[in-house]
């Protein structure tokens, strides 16, 4: 069975790798010789910690994919274009795929990969605060007043979401624009 971490945490991690990989990719080109091959072979070891995401990040779109969102079409052309980065870098990478297209794969690697900055720069901004006007403040449940024990005096409601969103003991409410899994799981002030 499938372990699953928690979405912020998969977010989190595949962004780390990827900002990892986008780096050692422009480092490898830049190089341009066998002097630099422990870059490459960073580049590869990021490309394989991608594809081992790939399971729990799986988890992550099948959940967002159920919210109605006018953005879900950008996200999976993104999606749609990771796949085709990987594949070309891993089939240009292990000799099988060495043109795609009449282009040398490793070009269609640079190139999908280049044209995907933008889009996950994007696909980070705007997981922002989209779900702000779905979230309650409960001062009561079933017509009596919040016990201590489910959050009294406020406690924040987000309907559709797991337990762990609903925020007990409320004694203050800032809008931040920074998406969910990328601010710490606890309060630090």
């Amino acid at each position: 069975m499938l372990l699953r971490p928690p979405g912020r945490q998969t977010n989190q991690a595949l962004l780390v790798v990827l900002l990892f990989a986008f780096g050692t990719g422009v480092a490898t080109v830049a190089i341009g010789s066998p002097d630099g091959a422990w870059v490459a072979i960073g580049h590869g070891i990021c490309g394989m910690a991608v594809v081992l995401l790939i399971p729990w990040k799986s988890r992550v779109v099948r959940g967002g994919l159920r919210r109605a969102r006018l953005s879900r079409w950008v996200s999976l052309l993104l999606a749609a274009l990771a796949l085709v980065t990987l594949i070309a870098g891993l089939g240009y990478a292990t000799g099988l795929v060495r043109s795609i297209a009449g282009q040398p794969g490793l070009w269609v690697h640079i190139a999908v990969a280049l044209t995907l900055v933008p889009l996950v720069a994007w696909h980070v901004r705007a997981r922002g605060i989209h779900d702000l006007g779905r979230l309650l403040l409960a001062t009561q449940v079933g017509g009596a007043p919040l016990s201590a024990s489910h959050g009294f005096p406020v406690r924040l409601v987000a309907p559709g979401r797991r337990g762990y969103w609903w925020v007990k003991w409320v004694d203050r409410i800032e809008v931040q624009a920074t998406p969910s899994w990328c601010q710490p799981p606890f309060p630090t002030g």
